[in-house]
């Protein structure tokens, strides 16, 4: 569980980081992989970020559209 707490902190920092105001983190599992991630949306711009609880050897941890571009304010739409 403290692997997982870090990885949150990180995530959240990198969106940050890019101007993305993040709102909640959600925990959301799959049906079809068995595998669970939590996710978060920029509340500015709705840029989404996720992190996989139990990333396999050759997956990122930590991924979205929030950690990877800077926060556009509003051009997806904002979230309220």
């Amino acid at each position: 569980m403290m692997r997982l707490e870090r990885l949150k902190q990180e995530a959240r920092r990198i969106a940050e980081e890019r101007g993305h105001q993040m709102g909640r983190f959600a925990v959301r599992t799959s049906a079809y992989v068995k595998l669970g991630w939590i996710t978060a949306t920029c509340r500015r711009c709705g840029a989404g970020l996720v992190v996989v609880c139990h990333p396999k050897p050759n997956e990122l941890p930590i991924g979205g559209r929030a950690p990877t571009i800077d926060c556009n304010e509003g051009s997806e739409g904002r979230l309220t």
